[in-house]
């Protein structure tokens, strides 16, 4: 569980040992849900501190190259035969 305190510190995959799954982030509650946890993976980490140990600071990550658009409008939907 991610609990006011601990958020930050690592997510284990295996506790006995101590394989880390990567670092406790963030959590959601509410009416729908209770506990949702998030954690940013262990290899997303890795390139972080990488990144930052050889050029000084965090240069992103690569684009996959296209973009996305909600189609809400009925005659776009229509248009794009969805």
């Amino acid at each position: 569980a991610i609990n006011p305190g601990n958020s930050g510190g690592p997510a284990f995959s295996d506790l006995e040992a101590g394989a880390v799954a990567g670092v406790a982030f963030s959590k959601t509650t509410g009416v729908a849900t209770d506990n949702i946890g998030y954690v940013i993976p262990h290899r997303v980490v890795a390139h972080f501190l990488r990144e930052v140990e050889s050029a000084g600071a965090f240069r992103g990550v690569p684009s996959v190259g296209f973009t996305t658009q909600d189609m809400e409008n009925p005659a776009q939907k229509a248009g794009r035969g969805v």
